[in-house]
């Protein structure tokens, strides 16, 4: 018996998370299931040799909400939100002292 952890590379009955996550992004973002499970995929990849798997779930679902987040983000922001219009700079009063 070993103390290390079990590891489940994707695709493996320890990724079992993934198909119930993509279906919650899915619903969540509006985003077609087969481009969440991609995305998904290459994520999970990323995490297969972590030396511990307890927390590769939450990590996982917590890196395709901000993808996910910031891919709405963009799409509602107008085209010229990077141009934002410099207010006019009056001209300098002078005061006179007395």
């Amino acid at each position: 018996m070993t103390d290390r952890p079990t590891r489940h590379p994707a695709g493996s009955p320890g990724a079992d998370f993934v198909g119930p996550l993509v279906e919650r992004i899915s619903e969540a973002y509006g985003v077609p299931r087969p481009e969440v499970e991609a995305r998904a995929a290459l994520v999970v990849a990323r995490f297969a040799g972590a030396r511990v798997q307890t927390f590769v779930p939450v990590l996982v679902e917590k890196e395709l909400r901000a993808a996910y987040r910031q891919r709405a983000r963009e799409a509602a922001a107008p085209a010229d939100a990077g141009t934002v219009p410099r207010p006019r700079a009056e001209p300098a009063r002078l005061v006179a002292s007395r």
